[in-house]
């Protein structure tokens, strides 16, 4: 699944393999929430050796410089400016983690394009 206007307009790109859609629409509410467009894709070749490879080249690919990719384990959030290897967040166990947090994460990604403070997050697994 790609949603995607005929147009390329600024967004943050979403990568996901189909069990985790319903994950990654959980964090797109939460860049909804403040307002940054976002375009999700559905892939096939997404797996933990290559996920935070992935997130950075979707940052890369993306006109707010930020990636997210979500394999079967883990979601990864990254932005092009940082470090190939060094992601911005990373969610461990992300099939565990609640509904309201993953939004937050979504939120904070969508705040970092802003430029405004960040929300507090409940999760250990939060690696900066």
């Amino acid at each position: 699944m790609v949603i995607k206007l005929a147009r390329e307009f600024p967004n943050i790109k979403i990568v996901t393999v189909q069990k985790n859609v319903g994950i990654a629409k959980e964090i797109s509410y939460g860049i909804e929430e403040e307002q940054i467009p976002y375009v999700l894709e559905t892939v096939y070749d997404l797996d933990e050796k290559n996920v935070v490879e992935k997130a950075y080249e979707e940052a890369t690919k993306s006109k707010l410089s930020i990636g997210i990719a979500i394999c079967e384990s883990k979601a990864i959030f990254h932005f092009s400016r940082l470090k190939a290897d060094e992601p911005l967040f990373v969610i461990n166990n992300v099939e565990d983690t609640e509904k309201e947090e993953l939004r937050v994460y979504g939120s904070n990604i969508a705040r970092i394009v802003k430029g405004i403070p960040l929300k507090k997050t409940l999760l250990n697994s939060l690696e900066v």
